[in-house]
């Protein structure tokens, strides 16, 4: 079966493939336009590179956030159109759940605590924290938005941090964690769709994926709070 796994929670637009279980290609694209204008034929040039069109698209994995209010509407709204009449099974995942299980993969079976945080705009930051057993991301509890200063007082060390947060808040991480606690490596900092792949994999073999009807974006604010990247 081939999997398509998208994330359009930031400025970033990530695919990968899986075919068969196995991920074969990854892109990340820097977008300069509008996301609705750039999300279709980015995905189809991506298929094409390996032989493929939507029609061969077996199930998507998802990233829903949370992140941009625009990108992610344009990108729920594109897998609807992508599943819808095709019979296509989606797997919804957090998209902070991709940078964990990038940490995961690379630091090793058993970590310290890991916070993934990301910016929110207005002094505000998107957190999700994990524990890493057995070189896997167990979140521990939901997606937060909330100030430093609180998720500071919520935190114990050991503890490490990831997410493009990182960069805005470095230096109270290191103050109140240490040096070794930011990490800066880039694929720790935006959502990658091939990290999503295991988790959402699983949901579908598992049967807790769905159909594209019940796919929806995970959004922190009020829904009519407009928050612009």
């Amino acid at each position: 079966m081939n999997t398509l796994a998208i994330d359009t929670s930031t400025r970033t637009l990530s695919l990968a493939l899986a075919i068969d279980g196995k991920c074969v290609s990854y892109r990340n694209f820097v977008l300069n336009r509008r996301m609705a204008d750039a999300i279709v034929p980015h995905i189809t040039a991506f298929l094409r590179r390996r032989g493929l069109g939507l029609d061969d698209i077996g199930a998507v994995v998802a990233g829903r956030g949370p992140g941009s209010f625009t990108s992610l509407r344009v990108g729920v709204a594109t897998v609807k159109g992508l599943c819808f009449g095709r019979d296509i099974p989606v797997a919804g995942i957090p998209s902070p759940d991709a940078v964990a299980a990038a940490v995961a993969a690379t630091l090793g079976k058993t970590d310290p605590k890991l916070c993934v945080i990301s910016d929110a705009r207005r002094g505000l930051l998107y957190a999700a924290t994990y524990r890493i057993e057995e070189g896997r991301p167990l979140a521990a509890g939901s997606c937060q938005l909330l100030p430093w200063k609180e998720l500071r007082r919520q935190l114990t060390k050991p503890v490490v941090f990831a997410g493009d947060g990182v960069t805005l808040h470095r230096e109270d991480i290191v103050k109140a964690f240490g040096p070794d606690a930011a990490l800066t490596d880039p694929k720790f900092v935006t959502p990658q769709a091939r990290y999503l792949l295991p988790a959402g994999l699983a949901a579908i073999k598992d049967g807790r994926a769905a159909d594209a009807a019940t796919l929806e974006p995970l959004y922190l604010y009020a829904e009519d709070c407009q928050v612009r990247p």
